[in-house]
């Protein structure tokens, strides 16, 4: 059957077409953001920059090696030359102190009477080089009961601890008394 195709009758639309819509600015716009938005967090997450050329290399990092502490002692405290002192006397020693490590050390001593009455003597010390004497009497005061500093020692370095013992003006005949030494050395601050 043919169509009617008439001039003056209305066209019909088909039925399964939607109206037409009008596009707004705004819409357009807000899409745009949105896509603008999402395309420049995804560059951000991805981290760095992005250039025509690029280069890295590598640096070679140096060794890092720690250093070494060591003391040594030689030598002894004999007593037999502080056993025969008379009130009032003093004797000096030493032993030799060697940093026989690489780095400098900060070196102190901490002395304590052991045993024996409180008071009967007392002692003082002194850090000096391996071709130095010491001192008699050792200046200072007395260092039974604290800790004192002795000083810095570069590495390899040779000195010589000196110990005065004074036996006390009212030290009564036979009296004796013991007295430990500990050395500490440090790293030098």
């Amino acid at each position: 059957m043919p169509r009617n195709l008439s001039v003056g009758a209305p066209q019909r639309q088909p039925a399964h077409r939607a109206p037409r819509r009008r596009v707004s600015l705004r819409g357009v716009f807000t899409s745009l953001c949105a896509v603008t938005v999402g395309i420049f967090a995804a560059v951000l997450s991805a981290g760095g920059t992005y250039a025509l050329w690029n280069d890295d290399t590598a640096i070679d990092g140096p060794v890092v090696t720690s250093g070494v502490l060591d003391v040594e002692l030689s030598g002894v405290l004999e007593s037999t030359h502080w056993s025969k002192l008379l009130p009032g006397e003093r004797h000096v020693q030493f032993v030799v102190v060697t940093n026989t490590g690489n780095i400098p050390i900060d070196l102190s001593a901490l002395s304590a009477q052991t045993s024996g009455d409180p008071g009967s003597f007392e002692l003082r010390l002194e850090l000096v080089g391996e071709a130095d004497a010491c001192s008699s009497p050792i200046p200072g005061a007395d260092a039974l009961g604290s800790t004192v500093g002795l000083g810095i020692m570069a590495p390899g370095e040779v000195s010589h601890l000196c110990v005065d013992v004074t036996l006390s003006a009212t030290a009564l005949p036979g009296d004796d008394a013991d007295f430990s030494l500990t050395l500490t050395a440090g790293q030098e601050p």
